[in-house]
């Protein structure tokens, strides 16, 4: 099938042709835009076709994080970003009740939830726990998760994590990319 090839371009953009190219995940920037205001778009044609997304921007908490030892003297503050996918057939209300949909409370919860359980060592460790966790609800079928510590060095304005997971078996369309990546949960 026909889609979209999109191909990144020095300057940090992006040029988009027509080929028979069907990408799983495509990364845009927007270098036009100031450096600390460009959003991170993730883009999968069947995602897009097949499934809503809701998203929690810029969620920051106080944990306890960090395998350095001046790191474990003290909470640090990290920001979370997530997005979750649920296929349109499991997220479109009838009724306008919010048992029909995903209740955004979800991400914080279990963002909650993981943070409770105390210290961790790596945001690597946080990401793959907060998505295999949201997984784990029947109606989202993918998920984002994004950690950043904004304070850790002076001279910059974050490090982080980021990952993306697919439930396998969900969409069809999919189906090739997460067998071929094994840590999809």
């Amino acid at each position: 099938m026909t889609a979209h090839h999109l191909v990144p371009l020095a300057d940090g953009g992006f040029s988009m042709s027509y080929k028979n190219f069907r990408p799983a995940h495509v990364q845009l920037s927007f270098p036009f835009l100031p450096e600390s205001t460009r959003p991170t778009v993730h883009w999968s044609e069947p995602l897009i076709l097949h499934c809503r997304r809701l998203f929690l921007r810029n969620y920051d908490t106080h944990i306890r994080i960090g395998a350095h030892d001046a790191e474990r003297r003290a909470p640090q503050r990290v920001r979370f970003n997530v997005d979750l996918y649920v296929l349109l057939r499991d997220s479109c209300p009838r009724q306008d009740s919010l048992h029909e949909v995903v209740d955004y409370d979800l991400i914080r919860s279990t963002i909650a939830a993981r943070t409770a359980r105390g210290h961790i060592d790596l945001q690597e460790t946080l990401c793959d726990d907060v998505a295999h966790t949201l997984l784990q609800h029947p109606k989202v079928c993918a998920v984002r998760v994004s950690t950043e510590k904004p304070d850790a060095y002076p001279d910059c304005e974050a490090v982080g994590i980021e990952i993306f997971r697919i439930k396998p078996n969900v969409i069809p369309e999919l189906a090739s990319v997460v067998s071929a990546h094994p840590t999809s949960d």
